[in-house]
């Protein structure tokens, strides 16, 4: 069993940690390069009271509260919370596309889109309807398709 405190520590090691704003109900994702451990230490936000393991977490978290956004983008004037949306973004206007698929060499300017992607690839289909069985490989394919269900005068 562990302590609240080890728990906390326990979830700092995973690659890729989030909190939860109780108020905003926004997640807050923390990457594992900008983490800064603080051996038993446990930060509260004062306008929500969540308890957070790190203070990365906790300047984010009072960010959704304060609405403050400090990192601009120079070619569009867009705002963002984070150092990492700002970059991530910037691709945009610069064309940047460095995710490729080793299947069929397509590029991408986010990884998460071409993780996205390669289910095209695997053939996987985890999103199953409900009403007749069918699978899909997206989510929002699925949503779509069950559209069809819900309009009279169609085979169900």
């Amino acid at each position: 069993m562990y302590t609240s405190e080890e728990k906390c520590n326990q979830r700092t090691q995973k690659r890729k940690i989030y909190n939860v704003c109780p108020r905003k109900g926004k997640k807050i994702f923390i990457h594992m390069h900008e983490i800064i451990q603080i051996d038993g230490h446990i930060y509260q936000c004062l306008e929500c009271k969540q308890n957070l393991c790190e203070n990365l977490a906790l300047i984010m978290c009072e960010r959704t509260h304060t609405g403050e956004k400090p990192y601009k983008c120079d070619m569009c004037e867009k705002t963002f919370v984070q150092s990492s949306d700002l970059t991530s973004h910037q691709r945009i206007h610069n064309y940047e596309k460095p995710y490729k698929c080793s299947k069929c060499e397509k590029t991408f300017s986010q990884n998460s889109t071409l993780i996205r992607h390669q289910v095209i690839h695997s053939g996987e289909k985890r999103h199953k309807c409900l009403e007749c069985g069918k699978a899909f490989g997206r989510h929002s394919t699925l949503l779509c398709h069950q559209q069809i269900h819900s309009k009279p005068n169609t085979h169900k």
